[in-house]
């Protein structure tokens, strides 16, 4: 699996997994073991596949501009 840093010289905090382009999870959840067990954090499942269509484009967009990051001013 690839892992890229994000390239924009914002901050990037998204936490979405798309699954098979249907079911899609967001929210403040971490998948650690802190969230698991300490946090208060809070998990979305939607099922709404233009919605996770929208995530999807936007990841291919983030992931394309990390794949050819331009310099920070």
């Amino acid at each position: 699996m690839d892992v890229l840093q994000e390239s924009h010289c914002y901050i990037l905090h998204h936490k979405v997994l798309v699954i098979d382009e249907r079911p899609m999870l967001t929210g403040s959840y971490n998948f650690t073991g802190s969230a698991e067990q300490d946090n208060d954090e809070n998990l979305v499942i939607v099922d709404d596949p233009a919605l996770a269509q929208t995530y999807l484009e936007e990841f291919e967009r983030a992931y394309a501009q990390a794949q050819a990051p331009a310099r920070c001013r």
